[in-house]
């Protein structure tokens, strides 16, 4: 394999042989992510089959790595897969050398300079970036960078001003992070930077340069029109994995302006409110009211023709998969609580909240909001009288079943659960027999003891007061044994 090693690197049938030999000759055992199917910084150390891999290692990435050919290599289809094996084989084998010629090998690679002789922006700051084969490499080797090396090139490359001469519309200065935010493919770049942020003092740096950008073109205002969702999804990940109050406020005032409301937005409390339904749907407010608009053309135009319009679809639409991911991780913000967005879906009608129970993905955004600990009870408890008069049809639903029996775990935490406990009960009493007997409302049948309920209900009472009363001291016992709990700001 050694000796014809230049053969096969060439060969396309033999690339994936390429990509195990490194991981054999030095013993380093390398993972994919299984949502991106891309390579993952850490790895795992096994016995190396040569026993003198150091050498042959060094070889290697004399040869491939250390080169001023990197450039090429990393823009061809081939032969970049194993230039990132090699790359995570090498930081976890050689990491003094690996440290002390990491420069050379950014420089090498050609993918962090700029053209500055180009007019084009795209080819002046994303040329490389943007490249489809090479961007995976880029990404790569952020998340390989050592210490030193990524807080340079965060200060010195990522947040650093761009000479740009822009409309008169879009007049106000941007960074690379700016640019970066913009493209489908450089945006892989900026998603790995995100996920180093480690340093309190880099976190607010970068949401500070990011909120400082007010092109429409650029920046965090062009996430949403230019589809980049996964951005979002990271910024909110940082927000949960370093909790402090100062960043995740700072990052929940950011999101009316990049979804097109005014930065002062409030939730209507006579109407029903936009703003859950452009996160749910990952579009704009513009683009929102444009379906509205359009969808009661539809609805007009059905009732002229005097067709049954069946408009339980447009209870839910628009909504997205990333959409839903994105409100649930908000609502898992101990220190700074989504109020917008919690008022924003409250607000909905009983209605549209019954049909978004029975969606497969907006029911896992109701069942995020009624086991937070960021919601207060009386939010939960508006929630669950909203979705009373629609419980018999929840509880045989494959979705709704689960927003139900989220509900009835919630009563623990609520002042006087028994009382909502019957309630719930209540409402599912004429439903038992077929409850019993269904694929799906069996479930609830047995959650809620519905039979009990309604043979016996003092006995029913008497359980489910001792139930709680046992609850109740396990909270308590959780809650003392909670002595570590992170700073709510970090200044």
């Amino acid at each position: 394999m050694k000796e014809n090693l230049s053969v096969y690197i060439t060969n396309s049938h033999a690339t994936h042989t390429c990509r195990i030999y490194p991981q054999i000759l030095a013993g380093v055992r390398l993972e994919k992510d299984k949502k991106t199917n891309t390579y993952k910084s850490a790895v795992q150390l096994v016995t190396p089959y040569d026993e003198n891999y150091i050498q042959s290692l060094n070889e290697l990435c004399k040869e491939f790595l250390f080169t001023k050919a990197l450039k090429n290599h990393v823009v061809n289809e081939h032969l970049c897969p194993f230039i990132q094996v090699l790359l995570l084989v090498a930081s976890a084998r050689l990491p003094d050398v690996f440290t002390k010629k990491f420069k050379k090998v950014m420089k090498y690679s050609g993918l962090f300079s700029f053209n500055l002789q180009e007019d084009d922006l795209i080819t002046r700051y994303l040329d490389s970036y943007a490249h489809p084969v090479a961007t995976y490499f880029a990404e790569l080797l952020v998340e390989v960078m050592p210490g030193a090396n990524f807080a340079k090139f965060l200060n010195t490359h990522i947040l650093s001003e761009c000479s740009l001469s822009l409309d008169s519309n879009d007049s106000n200065p941007v960074t690379v992070a700016d640019i970066l935010m913009s493209n489908q493919t450089a945006s892989r770049v900026l998603r790995a930077v995100i996920r180093r942020l480690v340093k309190p003092v880099d976190i607010k740096n970068f949401f500070t340069v990011i909120q400082s950008c007010k092109s429409n073109k650029f920046g965090i205002r062009s996430i949403i029109p230019n589809k980049q969702h996964g951005i979002l999804t990271d910024l909110a990940d940082l927000c949960i994995r370093h909790p402090s109050e100062e960043f995740q406020r700072t990052f929940l005032r950011m999101l009316p302006s990049i979804f097109g409301f005014t930065e002062k937005h409030s939730s209507s409390k006579s109407r029903e409110d936009l703003f859950i339904r452009c996160l749910v749907g990952m579009i704009t407010l513009s683009e929102l009211n444009e379906h509205i608009t359009n969808q009661s053309v539809q609805e007009n135009d059905n009732n002229d023709d005097n067709q049954y319009f069946d408009n339980k679809e447009d209870l839910v639409n628009p909504v997205t998969v990333p959409g839903c991911l994105f409100v649930e991780s908000l609502f898992n913000f101990t220190y700074a609580h989504p109020i917008k967005v919690i008022n924003s879906l409250l607000s909905q009608s009983p209605k549209r909240l019954i049909a978004w129970a029975q969606h497969y993905q907006l029911s896992r955004v109701l069942e995020a909001l009624i086991l937070s600990e960021s919601v207060i009870s009386e939010l939960k408890i508006t929630l669950l009288k909203s979705l009373m008069n629609g419980f018999s049809v929840l509880a045989c639903n494959p979705s709704g079943s689960h927003v139900v029996e989220a509900l009835w775990t919630a009563t623990n935490t609520l002042p006087q659960p028994i009382i909502y406990k019957e309630l719930m009960a209540e409402q599912l009493t004429n439903a038992t027999n077929h409850l019993h007997s269904h694929k799906y409302g069996h479930f609830i049948y047995r959650k809620l003891s519905l039979e009990l309920y309604k043979c016996n209900k003092t006995l029913w009472l008497t359980r489910n007061k001792s139930t709680q009363a046992i609850n109740n001291k396990r909270l308590a016992v959780a809650k003392s044994q909670d002595i570590k709990r992170p700073r709510k700001s970090l200044k």
